[in-house]
């Protein structure tokens, strides 16, 4: 018979030293590999499919390349925050929905970590949020997601971070022409992570 491949003996981030170190290593060349895919399709307008393209298209395989465990990510997991969205304040109905909320892309300690697992809840070590649009709606909407990685990743954020580390991606197709940009939060400190339009792609290229 044969063997169904698993991959639950993966590495735990919680077992990697410097685990931060190792994530920013593997997402930003991820991030390449996902402009080069993205920039003559642009057909890719929703979010949601950009978000699992680079999870089970560029993400996974470098885990498993890396013999770390795949199960530690999760699409629209469930997360604590101390502090929401500011466009999402006005539809919070009670405490408990103000308290979790869905984030694009979770990177958890453990495989099978989440808001329901004890002690509640788990804190992941990275998001990434990400948008995808063009014009000033768009970056306003990124502006967001990079304040609410500040706001909840300090450590002295009530009831503690929602993650050790965050990461905000937007993806502009302005007159079809694709650029991809990311910042990185730690602690509420911002720093510019990645960027790739056109003309740093041909650099990168040597042309």
């Amino acid at each position: 018979m044969d063997t169904v491949p698993t991959c639950a003996t993966g590495r735990q981030f919680a077992d990697i030293p410097d685990a931060i170190v190792v994530l920013d290593n593997l997402i930003r060349p991820q991030l390449a590999a996902l402009y080069g895919e993205l920039q003559d399709k642009p057909w890719y307008k929703r979010e949601q499919e950009v978000v699992s393209l680079f999870a089970f298209g560029h993400v996974a395989p470098a885990l498993l390349r890396e013999g770390i465990d795949i199960g530690q990510l999760t699409i629209e997991g469930r997360v604590w925050q101390s502090t929401p969205k500011r466009a999402d304040k006005v539809h919070l109905r009670s405490k408990e929905l103000g308290e979790r909320v869905r984030r694009d892309l979770v990177f958890w300690e453990h495989r099978n970590d989440g808001w329901w697992r004890s002690p509640r809840p788990s804190v992941p070590l990275a998001i990434m949020e990400w948008k995808l649009g063009s014009g000033t709606a768009t970056r306003k909407s990124y502006e967001i997601d990079v304040e609410w990685l500040t706001q909840n990743g300090k450590a002295g954020a009530e009831g503690g971070p929602s993650m050790q580390v965050g990461y905000a991606v937007l993806v502009d197709w302005s007159k079809d022409v694709l650029s991809i940009e990311c910042k990185r939060i730690e602690n509420g400190h911002i720093t510019d992570f990645f960027y790739m339009g056109p003309e740093r792609a041909k650099a990168a290229r040597g042309e």
